[in-house]
Order: C-alpha cells, then structure tokens, then sequence
C-alpha cells in the first residue's frame, strides 16, 4: 500500500503566496486619486490659457483695425481718375453726383455695391457696373434706358421707352424729336408690341422712317395707328397679325406712288386680309 506525505512547509508557503497575489490586484483595481491641489492647478491653468488666446484676439483684432483705417487714408490709394462710359442723357457730372463720389477719395474707402444700387436707383439707368483699378482709378459703367415716345400723363409730357413705359418726365428747356405715344383705354404698355413695329419701320424695306413719325396710338379697339407729318398719311392695322397687315399696306403705299395716286390718300387701313385707302375728301376705296 502506498502512502502519500504532504510537506506542511511546502503548503503554508503556497498559501502565503496566494493571499501576496491577492493584494495585488485589490492594489491594481484601486483607482488613482488626484489631490486638491492639482485640480486647482490644472483650472488656473485653463483660465490662464483662456485668458492668453483672449488677449490674442484682441491685440489682434485692433492690429487689422488700426491697419485697415492705414490703408483706407494712404493717399497712393486716392482717386486720380474716374471714367463714365455709357452715358447719354445723363451727363458725367449727374452720375458722379448719383453715386456721391469725388475724386480724392480712398479708392479702397468705397462700398461698390452701394455706389452701383445707388447709380442704377435713377429712372434713366437700367443697369449700372462699377469696377475698381488700383491703385486709384474707378470705372463706372452704365446702360440707359432709350427714350422711343413721348408720353402724356395728366397735364405732364415723360419720355417713354420702346414698350411705351415711362421713363421720367421732361423737364423744361429738354429737346428731343420724338413721336407722340397715346395708349388707349383697356391697353396696357406690354400688349402693344411696340418694340416689334418699331424694328418693322426702321427696316430697309419700309418706304417711311421714324423720323417721320408724328404720333402712334394704340386704340382700345386693338389697332395701332401711325400718322407720318410729311405726308399726312395714317396708317392704321390691327395688332393681332400686324406684320402681314403692314406688308400688305406697303404694296398698296408702293401701288399708289406707282399710279400717282398717293398724295390723295388720307389713311391706308389695314384689317384681316383685307385693304381699305381713305381718299381726302372722297370717302374710303378697298
């Protein structure tokens, strides 16, 4: 029979090192403690970091104000030349007066955006670029609106555009040859399609020019009626189908000359697809 000895030196030591192990890892588990005094460092350290970007910022922020009211006062940065281009009505000096702006002043000192709104604010501009070339040149471009008509509105006479929309009212001692423009009752400047009857007149074809034009009237009936001075002639067509109808009184005006019958016309009408002519003092012939 066997006998199995137990060493009682060998046991005690292995439980010795079994409660050692043991309070090493209730050691590793404990979390590390910070004192008081650290976190009251690391706070003042934040606030002193803090306060450090801050100063940054403002020692900053006045550099680039100080450096900007610099520049916008350097006198190599004033205005030595201004150009107006695209001006017909208004006069240089009224642009410069639009846009309050003179020379000497600091180029880089103007909002363009504000000079621009404040140009294209006048009824005579339709649309106003401003570009500036340093270091003191500035270019004022614009577009205005064209006078077509003239056009009455109550006791007044306003110069009108192609599509018979007012323009601004004619002042006195103001000269222009224009015809007259009256639009009817129940007719509105965008229905009358103007702008497409003066391209027809001042075509190659036609045998009359603008310049001969008196007056245009647009009749509430939907017609236009033209009335050319130099030979008291009027013209008359509806606007539905115009261009045909104006073809058609071009052959009869040429047909007239042709028989030497065109002094007697008072009116060639034009309606449909058919002709009317209105002899002075004879009644109207088809």
């Amino acid at each position: 029979m066997s006998t199995l000895a137990v060493n009682k030196g060998s046991k005690l030591k292995l439980g010795a090192n079994k409660h050692k192990s043991n309070r090493f890892r209730k050691a590793a588990r404990k979390p590390a403690r910070h004192t008081h005094g650290e976190s009251i460092m690391g706070f003042i350290t934040r606030v002193f970091m803090a306060m450090i970007a801050m100063g940054l910022l403002i020692v900053l922020g006045i550099a680039l104000l100080y450096g900007y009211r610099w520049i916008t006062a350097h006198p190599s940065l004033a205005l030595k030349d201004i150009s107006v281009a695209g001006n017909s009505h208004l006069s240089n000096g009224d642009v410069l007066e639009l846009a309050e702006i003179k020379l000497g002043q600091n180029s880089l000192d103007l909002n363009l955006t504000e000079v621009e709104n404040a140009v294209s604010a006048n009824p005579w501009v339709s649309s106003a670029a401003i570009r500036r070339e340093l270091p003191g040149r500035l270019v004022i471009s614009i577009q205005e609106r064209v006078p077509e008509f003239w056009t009455r509105q109550g006791s007044g006479l306003y110069y009108a555009d192609k599509d018979g929309r007012v323009i601004a009212p004619m002042h006195p001692g103001e000269t222009a040859s224009l015809p007259i423009l009256d639009i009817g009752d129940g007719m509105y400047p965008g229905d009358t399609r103007l702008s497409e009857l003066l391209g027809m007149i001042r075509g190659p074809e036609t045998p009359f020019d603008m310049g001969q034009v008196a007056w245009v009237k647009v009749l509430g009936s939907r017609q236009v009626e033209i009335f050319l001075d130099g030979q008291k002639l009027a013209l008359r067509m509806d606007l539905s189908g115009w261009q045909e109808q104006f073809k058609r009184i071009k052959a009869v005006w040429s047909d007239l000359a042709r028989r030497g019958e065109f002094a007697d016309a008072a009116m060639i009408s034009a309606t449909g697809d058919k002709v009317w002519v209105t002899r002075r003092g004879q009644g109207t012939a088809s």
